[in-house]
C-alpha cells in the first residue's frame, strides 16, 4: 500500500488556527483569510528565510498607496469559496521542517505576530526605521518565545503538533514526502509613476 504524503500547509494551519484561538494577542486573526503556502528551497542549508509574511494591503486594509511618488496597487486574491485572502504564510522547507521542535513553534508564533492586530492585511509596524520588529529584535525574539510558551502551556491536543518534532527526513520516510498548498505571490500592479 502507498504511502500518502503528509501535507504540510494543512499540519501548520491547524497549529496556527490553535494559537489564534487561545492567544488573546492573536484574537484578531481570522485563519480563513490567510493562506498557507509550501515553499520549495533549492538547497538544504540551515540558513535563510525559514517563514514569512506576506501582507496584501497597505497600512488601514488599502489597496492603493503612494510610494516615494509612484501609485501602486496591491494583488487581489481569494480562496476556493471565494474569500479575500490578505496574508500568505510561506513556510521554506526543507529548511524550516529541519528546525528544532521549539524553534519551528517560535517561527510560526514570530510570523503570526507580525500580522497587523487591525487584520486589515496590512503587518504590525512599530513605527520609525525599526518599523517591522522595533527597536530590539532581541525584545521582540524574547516576546515571540514568551507567546510560543503560553501556547504550549495551554496543553494543546499532540497530535496537533506532534508533525513538528520530526525533521524532513524523518517525516518522508513516515509518509513517502510532504506535500502542501503553493501560493504564488503576484506582485504589486505599478499604476502611475512620478
Amino acid at each position: 500500500m502507498a504511502k500518502k504524503y503528509f501535507n504540510y500547509t494543512d499540519a501548520v494551519r491547524r497549529v496556527c488556527e490553535d494559537i489564534v484561538f487561545r492567544l488573546p494577542v492573536f484574537a484578531a486573526i481570522r485563519m480563513e483569510h490567510v493562506a498557507i503556502s509550501l515553499v520549495r528551497t533549492r538547497n538544504r542549508e540551515m540558513h535563510g528565510v525559514f517563514a514569512s509574511v506576506t501582507p496584501l494591503r497597505f497600512p488601514g486594509g488599502n489597496l492603493r498607496s503612494f510610494e516615494g511618488g509612484t501609485l501602486l496597487e496591491m494583488p487581489t486574491l481569494n480562496d476556493e469559496q471565494n474569500r479575500p485572502i490578505l496574508y500568505i504564510l510561506s513556510i521554506y522547507a526543507p529548511r524550516f521542517v529541519n528546525l528544532t521542535v521549539t524553534v519551528k513553534i517560535n517561527t510560526i508564533v514570530h510570523e503570526l505576530f507580525h500580522i497587523s492586530p487591525n487584520f486589515d492585511g496590512s503587518t504590525r509596524s512599530f513605527g520609525g526605521r525599526y518599523h517591522a520588529h522595533g527597536a530590539s529584535k532581541k525584545d521582540y525574539d524574547a516576546k515571540v518565545e514568551r507567546y510560543a510558551r503560553q501556547w504550549l502551556a495551554c496543553d494543546p491536543a499532540p497530535e496537533l503538533w506532534d508533525f513538528l518534532r520530526y525533521d524532513f527526513k524523518t517525516l518522508c520516510a513516515r509518509y513517502g514526502g510532504l506535500t502542501g498548498t503553493r501560493v504564488k505571490v503576484p506582485p504589486m500592479k505599478v499604476i502611475r509613476s512620478a
